[in-house]
């Protein structure tokens, strides 16, 4: 119905010649909201909103009567400060809601929507000048309405020197005759730092918060994927495992003790059993675990590999799985 309402309004003001001044507001129309759990966060994933629940109307967007005026949404990151990184942080990539994602003709093909990490010296003034562009991917949103996107894009940031800058795009196609429509996925269940826009079109050339133009709970939905030199989660194998050899295979039975130092995260975790040139030979899911912060889980469980492994040495791996990367704790093991 609301992509129904923005042609017909569009075809109309199009046909009467009739031109919307470009100014910021919601999309004025909606479903209802798509209720997320909480923000699940990776090891090493941050983010500053509270919830990621999309609610209706609550998207900000520069548009022209609903036409899409091209915007900039951003967020700012300070990472030691906030998340209690103290190493490099590497992207892997970005989550972004999304409330309407109509796409456009010929100039807005789709739905482009174009992600970007920068770096930003601490204390410096949040504008484009002072932002180093470390990462930059396009893909296309047609059909993500009421979802949360996932691009893969990269960058690494020194938290000592840096804070992390992530940024969303969008096509303007206003005065185009596209007639795109986007409007973020957010909600007003609070953030830790402020949601910024930018639009050309609406005379915003630099980032300024939401709440400085009127917008104080309407929190855009964003998720960094990444990781931290050092890696938040730490892990070891405990103690010897046990290895047996039977006439239905080997098992291997191991303890891992894992701990998360930033925050309570739901992880999901793998081991394998390696010969030393890295391959497979037996593997098996562990299944998903919860992680409080400083507080040490220990996964006990028994691996098990054929009975035609040869006897000797192999590597048991325990992996956690990233988008770009894994992160691994290994034991060199001796199969009888």
């Amino acid at each position: 119905m609301k992509r129904v309402f923005l042609m017909t309004l569009a075809v109309a003001v199009a046909c009467s010649g009739m031109a919307f001044a470009q100014n910021f507001g919601t999309s004025g129309s909606g479903s209802a909201p798509v209720n997320f759990a909480p923000c699940v966060l990776g090891p090493d994933d941050i983010t500053q909103s509270v919830d990621c629940t999309i609610a209706p109307f609550t998207g900000i967007s520069c548009s022209a009567g609903g036409i899409d005026a091209g915007n900039q949404y951003l967020r700012r990151f300070f990472l030691t400060a906030d998340h209690a990184i103290a190493s490099n942080y590497t992207v892997d990539a970005v989550q972004f809601g999304v409330e309407v994602a109509d796409p456009g003709g010929s100039t807005c093909a789709g739905v482009p929507m174009t992600f970007n990490t920068y770096s930003i010296a601490i204390g410096a003034p949040f504008l484009y000048a002072n932002m180093n562009l470390l990462d930059s991917t396009t893909i296309d949103g047609t059909g993500s309405a009421g979802t949360i996107v996932t691009a893969a894009v990269g960058g690494t940031v020194n938290p000592a020197t840096d804070d992390l800058v992530v940024e969303v795009v969008t096509c303007d196609s206003s005065g185009t005759g596209d007639f795109a429509s986007f409007f973020p996925g957010a909600n007003g269940l609070g953030e830790v730092q402020p949601s910024y826009i930018a639009s050309d079109s609406c005379s915003i050339f630099d980032p300024i918060a939401l709440d400085d133009i009127g917008f104080p709970a309407n929190d855009n939905v964003f998720v960094v994927e990444g990781s931290e030199d050092g890696a938040g989660c730490q892990g070891a194998f405990v103690g010897n495992p046990r290895i047996r050899r039977r006439p239905s295979g080997v098992t291997v039975d191991f303890r891992l003790d894992l701990t998360h130092r930033r925050s309570t995260v739901s992880v999901p975790i793998y081991a394998e059993i390696q010969d030393l040139q890295g391959n497979a030979i037996g593997n098996m899911e562990l299944g998903l675990y919860t992680l409080n912060m400083n507080d040490t889980v220990s996964v006990r469980d028994i691996l098990r590999a054929p009975s035609s492994i040869a006897p000797g040495d192999y590597v048991l791996v325990a992996r956690i799985p990233r988008m770009k990367n894994l992160i691994e704790f290994k034991r060199m093991i001796t199969i009888p």
